[in-house]
């Protein structure tokens, strides 16, 4: 009978125990998928994924910090979900690897202050890395509609379909966007900030209506009235020329590169006889390629690159940093293609007109991103280092011969040689110790 009741005895001991221990360590609170910098969706089963990253001011150099992701939880279909957040709110370039790096993904960039959700499907590139799907997940998520040709009633709804990360329930959501005035053209400029989760929408007027199109962020869209396959009406991404996402306000322009287009017109011309001329207006090709801060962390100037898509006429040679460029150059507002947009003056400055001496920092970053052969580059490396110093010091001791491509195929005022780093027209040990003086920021 003791015997009995000890093995009833156990089962109940045992539920006793496990109620405790469970109730002794109080449930986590679940991660808001919305309040952190990266959420990867661990889709091929990366063993301990590790992201990879480095501040967009280094320009991709060999310099990477890492650390472990973070784990959230499982989604619906078993999928493990990490999370990492950057060390400040600075753009970064990011990669995703599993512990061993043995896969990874594809090279990607987090603009500061933005919440990502990062999806992989198994596909590679062409280097071999996994594609990603990018979410925008952001606390603006705005959606800004200029009514081209007053395509649709001055009634216009958006349709939005959410889906939720975690539990992958969708909804549908219609509401009526925010006419907040006129384009220059006095059509309809209207905007509406969609729910995060947002993974597609369309436009209508309740009789006629749009083609669908997948959120990846804010954008700035137009209706221009031409219709797909399917008879619903195309949109149209003003920003199609690249950079970051649009930060909207309410006055007439609302990007750089609305500025840019206000201020230079690019029309290309072309005689198709002499009593028919052909003419059009183009955007420019635009892109941001680097914020600099000043010391409050406000973005004081960015440096873009701006050409058209039309026939290269102008063949531009020249000194941008510490670099010779020589490259057809389209129809540009700028000579080289490069130019400065100074935010505080609010004004466009070409790189050619004595910017570097008004923009510090401007000719490290120039050497960095702009095609070209580096003056002070003597070992052929595409960078100015203490071994360039040495070969020029060897070179003037009689110890060796300067490389054969040191002279400049055409000469650049008093420039003759890619060695003469100081460009007084001589190479010497006066251009290596210019080069030891810059390498130290003297």
């Amino acid at each position: 009978m003791k015997k009995i009741i000890a093995l009833l005895l156990i089962p109940v001991l045992t539920a006793f125990c496990f109620t405790v221990s469970a109730g002794a360590v109080p449930a986590e609170d679940p991660i808001d998928i919305y309040k952190q910098d990266i959420v990867f969706t661990n889709s091929l089963a990366f063993t301990e994924p590790v992201i990879y990253y480095q501040p967009y001011s280094r320009m991709l150099s060999d310099e990477w910090d890492s650390a472990p992701m973070v784990y959230c939880q499982y989604n619906n279909y078993g999928e493990g979900m990490y999370y990492f957040n950057f060390p400040d709110a600075q753009t970064y370039h990011f990669y995703i690897s599993d512990a061993a790096a043995d896969q990874r993904t594809e090279l990607l960039t987090r603009q500061q202050n933005d919440t990502l959700e990062l999806f992989l499907y198994g596909d590679l590139n062409a280097d071999g890395y996994y594609n990603v799907v990018v979410r925008h997940v952001n606390s603006e998520n705005l959606i800004v509609l200029d009514n081209t040709g007053d395509t649709l009633s001055d009634d216009i709804v958006i349709c939005c379909h959410c889906i939720d990360p975690f539990t992958g329930d969708g909804s549908d959501i219609r509401a009526k966007m925010e006419r907040i005035g006129d384009n220059d053209f006095g059509e309809g400029r209207y905007r509406f900030t969609v729910p995060n989760g947002t993974q597609s929408f369309y436009f209508t007027d309740r009789k006629k209506r749009t083609e669908e199109i997948d959120f990846s962020g804010s954008v700035w869209l137009y209706l221009p009235g031409d219709h797909n396959a399917d008879g619903k009406y195309k949109v149209y991404d003003v920003n199609w020329a690249g950079g970051p996402d649009p930060i909207w306000s309410m006055g007439p322009s609302h990007t750089i590169f609305d500025r840019l287009n206000e201020e230079y017109v690019s029309v290309y011309t072309y005689d198709v006889d002499p009593e028919n001329v052909f003419w059009a207006d183009f955007f420019y090709l635009y892109d941001e390629l680097y914020e600099h801060r000043d010391s409050s962390g406000d973005v004081d100037w960015v440096l873009i690159q701006a050409e058209t898509f039309t026939a290269p006429d102008v063949i531009y040679y020249g000194l941008i940093g510490n670099r010779f460029v020589y490259r057809p150059t389209p129809s540009s507002p700028f000579e080289s293609g490069y130019g400065v947009y100074d935010v505080k003056q609010d004004i466009f400055v070409p790189i050619t007109s004595n910017a570097e001496s008004h923009y510090k920092g401007l000719t490290r970053v120039l050497d960095k991103v702009v095609p070209g052969r580096l003056l002070g580059d003597l070992d052929g490396d595409d960078s100015i280092t203490v071994i360039d110093v040495t070969i020029l010091q060897r070179c003037e001791a009689k110890m060796r011969d300067y490389p054969e491509n040191d002279t400049l195929t055409y000469p650049y005022g008093k420039i003759r040689y890619y060695s003469d780093f100081n460009r007084d027209g001589e190479r010497d040990i006066i251009d290596a110790t210019a080069i030891q003086r810059w390498l130290a920021n003297v």
